[in-house]
């Protein structure tokens, strides 16, 4: 009995709740972790280091040929994820554009991200760090 009971609740649950936060929280994840990788790298690299959000999308660019215009050639593989990363299910985050120095500092800004009318924000602080 106790079987068919989590069985059913296995495959109610995700039907019943509305999953749109979990959705929102894994976008969130993804682009916190973009933020911290452009970070780092600005950190150890010589070359400018631009992060791009773009509604769907998130996207590290290293600027190799000290050139100043962060081509979308010039986008990276970084841990085996390669840039850009589309934001799952659905979800979307404003357009901004964050370019890093040599001590992993940015401008700093608030970023919403959402699904429907479910939403979540992103701080940026101007010495790089995203939460």
């Amino acid at each position: 009995m106790l079987i068919l009971i989590s069985a059913l609740a296995a495959y109610a649950l995700p039907r019943i709740t509305d999953t749109s936060v979990q959705q929102i929280q894994s976008g969130r994840d993804d682009v916190v972790a973009a933020f911290f990788s452009a970070q780092q790298l600005a950190m150890v690299r010589s070359s400018g280091v631009r992060l791009i959000t773009s509604s769907s999308q998130v996207d590290i660019r290293l600027d190799s040929d000290n050139s100043g215009t962060f081509e979308a050639s010039e986008s990276l593989l970084l841990g085996g994820v390669q840039y850009p990363v589309s934001l799952p299910f659905g979800v979307v985050v404003g357009a901004s554009t964050f370019n890093y120095d040599r001590l992993g500092r940015t401008s700093a800004a608030n970023l919403t991200i959402a699904k429907g009318s479910a939403s979540a924000t992103i701080t940026v602080s101007d010495s790089g760090y995203a939460n």
